[in-house]
């Protein structure tokens, strides 16, 4: 919960902070002229220090790499909210010198409000996000598109869009070298299964992209006037991204819609019963004092055609539904229950066999399990589960303690509301009927057994 509303309280600050970006905006170009050119670097310098210190908070505690590629990001979300924030401040002044304050025509307004939409409150969010839960492998190849656009975006606007023969060449260029066998031939290395899907995600981002950032550059043309004006060129340069982004999405969601995405599965060849363990997986475990199951949210494996991922690490599977690694050894086996139900089966390097229970998020068996955490006066607890695959500690919480009757345990992460006593260390088991004794229940909390802020 406290997580939560940390996160709100940052949302709001950011939306704040770029609502007062806008103001300073406005007050420099209202009053200094939007063809000021001091006001135009006044505005850039506040803009650079903002995003700096916003870029020093999203990167405390990074690594070397992770640091660069943060920065990287910012660059790319500062060149995209500078463009909006510069777009909605030129043509509110516009507006205001013109003496009229509505738009000509229906679309200007609504390209107006969806920049106001993204500027305050899409971009900061998720500039936020992406930036805390960055790491390298996931964040590269966007890293690498997003900067491939911007490029071909400016070099596109400077080169006349009836040579097409330049942008042709350059994408086969790129094409040529992202493929697999060239980069292993020219660099002497053996790419991974999963540097090959980032690599193969980065060559069709560019196939993709080029074609389109070329179609919306002849849609919206250079200006025919031959000096350059740097609001003129932001105005275009803005006005293609958006359009860019507009076709980029419909995309995204062709492909990536989840049921659009199984049909495509299945005419791959994709077998049937593969294909329904798509989604994201979490554990089940027994709790050791009521013998209930519970489950543990901390393990959330996803399973995405035969691909399995977990805890940054990826997986595959066969037709027969033999897990494998990225030397595609056997490691594993996954049995169906049902489609809401797996068991996976898990060997170590001394063959030894481990197995563990997996329900579906979302499915009518996990919505079984008792998840209220929402109640006034609740103190959580937790116990430590060893997680089947990394053997690292996992936080569950087991039950929680109303403060009205700290005596009487009502557990919360299974699929029944039942009340316990805890009598000499053990949790007995209440009847409806039967009253909590006098002992003091707080003090005889197993060892194992601990408060926790949150319910995890």
């Amino acid at each position: 919960m406290m997580d939560k509303k940390s996160s709100l309280v940052l949302n709001i600050i950011m939306i704040i902070i770029h609502i007062l970006l806008s103001g300073i905006g406005f007050a420099i170009y209202y009053f200094g002229g939007k063809d000021s050119e001091l006001g135009f670097w006044i505005f850039v310098a506040i803009f650079i220090l903002f995003k700096l210190f916003w870029f020093c908070y999203c990167s405390s505690r990074k690594k070397i790499v992770e640091l660069v590629a943060n920065f990287f990001i910012m660059i790319a979300f500062s060149f995209v909210d500078f463009l909006i924030l510069f777009y909605i401040i030129l043509t509110t002044v516009t507006l205001l010198n013109s003496g009229r304050l509505l738009f000509s025509n229906v679309l200007e307004l609504l390209f107006f409000i969806l920049c106001v939409i993204m500027l305050i409150i899409v971009m900061p969010i998720i500039e936020r996000i992406v930036m805390k839960k960055t790491t390298t492998e996931k964040i590269l190849p966007v890293i690498i598109v997003i900067l491939f656009e911007i490029i071909i975006s400016i070099i596109l606007y400077f080169i006349d869009t009836n040579e097409s023969v330049i942008v042709s060449a350059f994408t086969a260029l790129l094409i040529l070298l992202l493929t697999t066998e060239n980069i292993e031939v020219l660099f002497n290395v053996k790419l991974s299964e999963y540097r090959k899907q980032q690599i193969s995600l980065i060559r069709f981002y560019i196939i993709f992209l080029v074609p389109f950032i070329y179609l919306v550059s002849k849609y919206v043309p250079n200006p025919e006037e031959k000096s350059i004006n740097v609001t003129k060129i932001l105005d275009v340069g803005l006005k293609r991204f958006v359009y860019l982004l507009i076709i980029f999405g419909i995309m995204l969601g062709l492909i990536y819609w989840n049921k659009i995405r199984k049909r495509v599965q299945k005419f791959f060849g994709l077998s049937s019963n593969q294909v329904e363990l798509n989604g994201n997986w979490v554990m089940i475990d027994t709790n050791p004092h009521t013998q209930n199951d519970l489950i543990i949210r901390s393990f959330i494996l996803t399973i995405d055609g035969r691909r399995i991922k977990y805890n940054n690490k990826i997986f595959y599977f066969n037709e027969n539904l033999k897990v494998l690694n990225d030397e595609e050894n056997e490691i594993g086996l996954i049995r169906v229950i049902n489609s809401n139900e797996i068991v996976i089966e898990i060997k170590d390097s001394e063959a030894k066999k481990s197995e563990f229970k997996l329900i579906k998020v979302g499915s009518d068996e996990y919505k079984k399990f008792n998840q209220n955490s929402k109640k006034k006066n609740v103190v959580f607890k937790n116990i430590n589960i060893p997680d089947p695959i990394t053997e690292n500690e996992l936080e569950v919480t087991i039950f929680f303690v109303n403060n009205n009757d700290k005596k009487c345990h009502y557990e919360t992460n299974c699929k029944t509301s039942d009340r316990y006593e805890l009598k000499n260390g053990v949790y007995v088991k209440l009847e409806s009927n039967e009253e909590s004794s006098e002992d003091d229940g707080e003090s005889l909390l197993d060892p194992r057994v601990y408060n926790a802020n949150i319910f995890k």
